[in-house]
């Protein structure tokens, strides 16, 4: 039986997600077009629904902030926190076996 480590980043949904998801209602309101920093920040998938916008887009990919560790008596990660994003609310840290 083998031991998995992950560690995940999670997005503030209060902060920018928030803001941009308020810009894009407001557009499917007016029936305009979506400016194009809320087309990119939704990765040119504006139109999906709030709840699969919130299921895709709450994890954020940390790997470059991420540095495997090993030591005699040790095997890990080592998260440096000054390469996080700015939109990083959370860590989470899972284990499975």
């Amino acid at each position: 039986m083998s031991t998995t480590l992950v560690v995940s980043g999670y997005r503030d949904m209060d902060g920018e997600f928030a803001r941009m998801l308020e810009i894009k209602q407001y557009c499917e309101k007016m029936h305009v077009s979506y400016p194009l920093e809320v087309r990119a920040y939704f990765l040119d998938h504006p139109e999906d629904s709030e709840e699969a916008l919130r299921d895709e887009m709450a994890e954020i990919n940390i790997e470059d902030a991420l540095e495997t560790y090993c030591n005699t008596y040790a095997n890990g990660y080592t998260l440096d926190l000054t390469k996080l994003r700015t939109d990083v609310r959370y860590v989470r840290v899972s284990f499975s076996y």
